[in-house]
């Protein structure tokens, strides 16, 4: 996948962590999507956390995928739904355009609701992850 996304012979990347020889880096595909790589720090040899650099496509092609694919883990997941959504609007009284615009309080108190069951869902499949390895 990332083969085909790195045309360019450089590329422009962001310094996340440093763990011993290892630079893991962050980076924009052609999507436009945010990825992150872990290469060697020979790769990019003085860059400190933080600094952006231009590294060569080959190095984060051979580079390791670093972190969980989240997309994988809610792909087929009914999580929150649209009428989770609305419950929770009407649960706070918010049923009309004038009642969200003029009570973002009990807006985001409903998202945060929402949200609190997504994260007990994400923690659940990443601890899967994590036992698995």
């Amino acid at each position: 996948m990332i083969e085909k996304q790195l045309k360019s012979k450089l590329v422009e990347v962001t310094a996340m962590k440093i763990q011993g020889l290892a630079l893991i880096v962050t980076f924009r595909d052609e999507d436009g999507m945010l990825q992150a790589r872990i290469i060697s720090q020979d790769d990019m040899p003085g860059l400190r956390v933080g600094q952006t650099g231009l590294v060569s496509s080959k190095a984060l092609i051979t580079g390791t995928e670093y972190g969980i694919d989240w997309e994988v883990f809610l792909k087929d997941a009914d999580v929150i739904t649209p009428s989770d959504l609305e419950q929770e609007f009407r649960r706070r009284g918010l049923w009309t355009y004038e009642d969200i615009n003029t009570n973002s309080p009990q807006v985001m108190a409903s998202l945060t609701a929402l949200s609190a069951r997504l994260y007990a869902h994400l923690l659940s499949e990443a601890r899967k992850v994590k036992l698995e390895r």
